[in-house]
């Protein structure tokens, strides 16, 4: 008996990873069938990643959240909403940007991530932040510890946001008031410094929603129409 407790944990982590990347699989097919659709184009669908796998109350049904990146940084409210059951995608919300390449400005960053936060600081008046030691998720992302602001680490991330039709560079920061009165999330021009989005979460966001905590609020959502997809035919 002690053997097979043993090997359980181990077989039932080999059996999740090979279920993420079935689906995976089954997402990259279905957008490459349908470029085309929504004008929709190749390079709009190359670069993305699967940001969460939900399990539904039905065993055989998963819903799946997908982010649209360019060169690497996410694109501010592109996503694409998927449903499989039985492995198969049964419904979808379309939410990607559509010819990304003519829409995304290439430019490099002149603005820090910590010039970015003062602009936030700045904005609402906060007091000056003890210190902001970085440590880096990755080079687009980073993490403040112990800034003396905020409930929360501060976290700025490097995103794509639609202004007039162009995709700009921005960082999206997010501070929660030590005060617990506002929970910030603003993007910043990462070249100008001119503020691009602001929104509060405390105001915006249901916490006596019981699905709260899986809420992910480095997300702005925006809503598109639900499609059936049995409906589309093949490609």
């Amino acid at each position: 008996m002690r053997k097979y407790y043993f090997f359980s944990p181990l077989l039932f982590v080999i059996g999740q990873s090979i279920s993420a990347q079935n689906v995976q699989g089954i997402v990259q097919q279905f957008m490459q069938s349908n470029i085309g659709e929504s004008n929709i184009r190749a390079a709009d669908v190359a670069e993305w990643e699967i940001t969460d796998i939900v399990p539904s109350l039905n065993p055989e049904i998963q819903h799946v959240y997908t982010q649209q990146k360019h060169q690497g940084i996410p694109i501010e409210n592109g996503r694409y909403k998927l449903t499989l059951k039985g492995g198969e995608i049964t419904w979808f919300i379309n939410q990607f940007v559509t010819n990304l390449e003519e829409k995304a400005q290439s430019f490099q960053t002149s603005l820090s991530p910590e010039a970015a936060i003062m602009k936030v600081v700045g904005a609402h008046d906060m007091a000056t932040p003890a210190a902001l030691n970085a440590q880096a998720k990755n080079s687009n992302s980073f993490v403040y510890d112990n800034s003396g602001i905020s409930i929360e680490p501060i976290t700025v991330d490097k995103v794509y946001i639609d202004i007039d039709g162009k995709h700009s560079l921005g960082w999206k920061v997010s501070i929660y008031q030590l005060d617990g009165q506002h929970w910030w999330n603003e993007i910043i021009d990462a070249g100008s410094g001119e503020v691009l989005f602001t929104d509060d979460w405390l105001i915006s966001c249901n916490f006596e929603d019981p699905n709260h905590s899986k809420h992910n609020h480095n997300d702005v959502e925006s809503y598109g129409p639900v499609m059936d997809h049995s409906a589309i035919p093949a490609a």
